[in-house]
């Protein structure tokens, strides 16, 4: 069976109406993703699910059913991405 990672927009994603989201969350959110353009899709959605939604790899992986060496490899690649730009 071929592993298929749902496409993530996300603007959409830092914007998404919830009733109970405080005016800090959404700061928050829109920080994060100010950090992010240069995050491959993968490592944009390792993102959204371990920092945003606080999944481990473990549920990551089996949510998106591909293996939990792969989650890591996009957390690995995207903390590396984003200390550059925070540096620069």
């Amino acid at each position: 069976m071929m592993n298929v990672i749902p496409m993530l927009n996300f603007k959409n994603l830092i914007y998404i109406p919830d009733t109970n989201c405080e005016v800090e969350s959404i700061l928050e959110r829109d920080m994060i993703a100010t950090y992010c353009t240069s995050l491959s899709h993968e490592q944009k959605l390792w993102v959204m699910k371990a920092v945003i939604e606080q999944k481990k790899p473990g549920e990551i992986a089996e949510e998106l059913n591909v293996s939990v060496e792969r989650v890591k490899s996009w957390r690995k690649q995207a903390i590396k991405k984003i200390a550059r730009s925070i540096r620069n």
